[in-house]
């Protein structure tokens, strides 16, 4: 295994933990159609909290209120460039990085993609800790999808389902 294949492996399992510890529902690797090409679209991970309405459990209602994070894994500057999954598509959004990769972020560089996160984090003693807060209100591209769309896709990446087809359900709705 590569450097790059076992800091993924490391980072991975420490978004892992995160999620099974923070969110209600979390999965690895969910994946969903781009409503504008059609092309699968990947989030490392994603969790999903719903609105608690006072309720030790979540209600139906609740689903519309809760809040999608999506946590993007990437173990170097270049896979972090590559142009390749990097989909911000929370309510709230982390980058998962090396301390390099956050100290260049830091510095400056892709200043673009820091407005659209919600936080860097970095592994520090075993856990994951911010490096840098980003700009307060983030833009995601989190509105292409609707909550029911993000809630399916999550519960079919736990059950290692392929990527759900939204023109499919869009058809089966009418």
């Amino acid at each position: 295994m590569s450097e790059r294949e076992e800091t993924t492996a490391m980072l991975s399992k420490m978004v892992q933990r995160r999620c099974e510890s923070r969110h209600r529902f979390s999965a690895p690797e969910v994946m969903l159609e781009d409503p504008k090409t059609g092309n699968a679209v990947r989030v490392d991970f994603m969790g999903f909290d719903p609105y608690m309405c006072g309720s030790p459990y979540p209600n139906p209602s609740s689903v519309g209120l809760g809040k999608f994070t999506a946590y993007e894994v990437k173990s170097c500057w270049a896979d972090l460039t590559s142009g390749h999954g990097l989909n911000i598509l929370g309510d709230q959004n982390f980058l998962v990085t090396t301390n390099e990769v956050a100290d260049r972020l830091t510095n400056g560089e892709m200043a673009s993609l820091r407005r659209r996160l919600d936080e860097v984090l970095v592994p520090i003693g075993g856990r994951l800790c911010v490096a840098r807060r980003c700009k307060c209100f983030a833009h995601s591209e989190r509105y292409r999808y609707s909550n029911d769309e993000l809630l399916l896709a999550i519960f079919m990446a736990q059950t290692h389902h392929a990527p759900i087809k939204i023109n499919e359900i869009k058809k089966a709705e009418s």
